[in-house]
């Protein structure tokens, strides 16, 4: 049988605080999970169709994953701003998104590069 998940996985930059992780695939309701809740697991849980990260499913995960774990980090540290800084990639979120949250900004690499640790 095979299957096909995506993690997505966030953190500061010295590490001190990480985002729980992400697991997504196909399946809403996994016979794995059948008598666990999925809010207790140690994963946030999500699926879509192809186990991909579309638009929609990154804006559901930045709104209800990233800043809730960002804003109580950032209230715990006693500072203003976040930012995320991500790939170029297709998934991306619209111009709305980018703008929401007054405390978190988003920022992209340059298409057709690549992080100095994928050398």
């Amino acid at each position: 049988m095979k299957d096909r998940v995506t993690i997505l996985g966030c953190a500061n930059a010295s590490g001190s605080h990480r985002v729980k992780l992400t697991l997504v695939r196909k399946s809403k309701k996994p016979r794995c999970f059948k008598n666990n809740n999925k809010t207790a697991l140690p994963v946030h849980y999500m699926h879509q169709e192809s186990a991909w990260v579309n638009s929609s499913l990154f804006s559901e995960w930045f709104h209800d994953c990233f800043v809730p774990e960002v804003k109580k980090n950032l209230k715990k540290l006693k500072l203003k701003k976040a930012i995320l800084l991500m790939e170029n990639v297709p998934a991306q979120p619209t111009q709305m998104l980018k703008h929401s949250k007054p405390k978190t900004s988003l920022a992209y690499s340059c298409p057709r590069t690549q992080p100095p640790f994928c050398s």
